[in-house]
């Protein structure tokens, strides 16, 4: 009966941990689970979650080591939560052990990412200067990857949108005049927008001239929240597809990659960049030397060119659509 007694205790204590408002998002003791391997279309919204909860952890401590431990009920989450605290735990020593950071009321965390930047967080750090010298700021520039411990092994280390500027031809005319009919005329309620418009917007995740086309794919797609189960909707889905990966085929056997240009954005990308790697409860930290992703070569295979960089290894540049195959949003995935 005491034992009873002692869970259920514990699991109100725990259901009972208020929302945690922190980056325009709303956290919850249960949100920790995006630290469990999930489905890979669910991938982009927990890397946001991940981000956050790294970042309100952080943000927290710094809050407490400034004598307002009382002002975050994420102190709740951590006596209670038992994977909450293994997260903190696995932060702090990351951020103590690869980092040098030991005082966390001297850390300051800006969130990143998006287009304008290729990196996650943005880290800064003030150190005591010793002997009358000036405090000193140190600045490190992190981005998260998830369930690897090697960045040569995840899906990705970097995604140029707006893939044409790396090659010697425009993939986004190319599909515009040879595709994108094909795939209006399978429905009535399409038109295709006029091609100064959809040049201008295709390299975004919601372009307006592409919004009822992308409204129809998501429709039709199994692991869209938007499937509506409609044959039509699944049809047009399929078909999308189909003329994407048969435009990206014949686009790559006819154009050549700009070695100069890409390595020019690789190594600019790549920069001071530092990897916070999370795998089994812990964060590794790594950086790349640039011999290992300067190109010197390649070659073509199906829908993506292979280079041979400067350390001789292999890199994939995959050409791809980010949000609907043939709808939005050309990418390269260089992995």
């Amino acid at each position: 009966m005491l034992l009873r007694n002692v869970v259920v205790n514990y699991l109100h204590n725990i259901r009972s941990l208020p929302a945690i408002h922190y980056q325009n998002d709303i956290l919850s003791y249960r949100d920790i689970n995006v630290f469990n391997v999930c489905a890979k279309n669910m991938n982009d919204m927990n890397n946001k979650k991940r981000e956050n909860i790294i970042g309100s952890i952080i943000t927290n401590a710094n809050t407490n080591a400034n004598g307002n431990d009382n002002a975050n009920p994420m102190n709740e989450y951590f006596r209670f939560s038992r994977r909450w605290n293994m997260i903190k735990d696995a932060v702090f020593h990351y951020l103590k052990n690869e980092l040098n950071i030991h005082r966390h009321s001297n850390i300051q965390l800006t969130h990143r990412g998006g287009r304008k930047y290729n990196y996650d967080f943005e880290i800064n750090s003030e150190t005591c200067g010793t002997f009358g010298s000036p405090r000193k700021t140190n600045t490190y520039y992190i981005e998260l990857k998830f369930n690897v411990d090697d960045v040569n092994k995840a899906p990705q280390f970097v995604s140029p949108y707006n893939p044409s500027k790396y090659m010697t031809s425009s993939y986004e005319e190319y599909y515009y005049d040879n595709y994108l009919p094909l795939l209006a005329s399978s429905r009535d309620d399409l038109t295709i927008p006029d091609k100064h418009t959809y040049i201008q917007e295709i390299n975004s995740t919601s372009p307006s001239s592409m919004k009822m086309y992308q409204t129809v794919y998501y429709n039709g797609c199994k692991t869209s929240s938007k499937y509506t189960g409609i044959h039509r909707d699944i049809e047009f889905y399929t078909l999308a597809n189909k003329l994407s990966a048969e435009s990206i085929l014949r686009f790559i056997a006819r154009t050549e990659l700009n070695i100069d240009i890409l390595n020019e954005y690789l190594s600019s990308s790549q920069k001071n960049k530092i990897y916070m790697l999370y795998k089994n409860g812990k964060f590794h930290k790594q950086t790349v030397d640039d011999s290992k992703y300067k190109i010197k070569s390649y070659t073509k295979h199906k829908n993506m060119f292979i280079a041979k960089t400067q350390d001789g290894k292999d890199i994939k540049i995959l050409l791809r659509w980010k949000n609907g195959n043939g709808i939005a949003f050309p990418a390269f995935q260089i992995s």
